[in-house]
């Protein structure tokens, strides 16, 4: 089974975002695009940002402190901004199914995947919830 990554890095102004799949968040903004409603829209690319950046480094104040990836840092920041970091996100998928850039390495065998806050692993747990199935007796592992 080939390795299919659940968290996309993207880089914007200075900073890194880490993009997880977001199937709710997904089809809000498909629906607007269809719709091709421009406030529906927005508020579409606000909610995909909100619900599917998981984590980020580089985002600091006017102070230069680092700022959490938290809710309340998220709900400051106006639509416009996490606008622009969507389409950047959008463009590196592009990139990724059009083959023009590499994918993430696949987790190494006994190493510590990342994971969110909420503890769910970013880099080798399956999209939804349901845990990966583990092989049967005698049958051989899919990473073998």
């Amino acid at each position: 089974m080939p390795f299919c990554p659940v968290q996309v890095i993207v880089e914007y102004e200075g900073a890194t975002f880490a993009f997880v799949k977001n199937d709710e968040a997904q089809a809000g903004l498909d629906k607007a695009f269809v719709e091709r409603d421009g406030g529906a829209i927005a508020l579409a690319l606000r909610d995909y940002f909100d619900k599917s950046v998981v984590s980020w480094e580089g985002v600091v104040d006017a102070d230069g402190n680092a700022l959490p990836c938290n809710p309340e840092t998220k709900a400051a920041w106006i639509v416009a901004f996490k606008s622009a970091v969507v389409d950047a996100y959008m463009d590196k998928l592009k990139e990724l199914v059009m083959g023009k850039v590499e994918p993430p390495e696949p987790p190494s065998p006994g190493s510590s995947p990342e994971t969110t806050a909420d503890g769910r692993s970013l880099t080798t747990a399956p999209a939804s919830d349901t845990p990966a199935p583990t092989p049967e007796a005698g049958e051989a592992s899919p990473t073998a």
